[in-house]
């Protein structure tokens, strides 16, 4: 997989970026968002009408989650 498009978040809140994805087989995904939480790091998708639209495995989470953070580590 790999982040085609890092956004950095604006400081305070624990939102940390916003980015898009391409899955190894070509699948994009955007607007994913990366968030800090008490339990590590999270990954949400997109949502519709209140209802996510993406979601992703825990293993697949912490996946997406170290390429995202060493991606925005670059961008800021």
């Amino acid at each position: 997989m790999k982040i085609i498009s890092i956004r950095p978040a604006p400081p305070g809140g624990n939102c940390v970026a916003r980015f898009d994805l391409e899955t190894d087989d070509g699948m994009r995904i955007r607007d994913l968002k990366l968030v800090e939480g008490n339990a590590g790091w999270r990954v949400y998708g997109p949502k519709h009408h209140g209802q996510s639209i993406v979601t992703f495995p825990p293993v697949v989470v912490d996946r997406i989650a170290l390429e995202a953070l060493r991606h925005v580590r670059t961008a800021t």
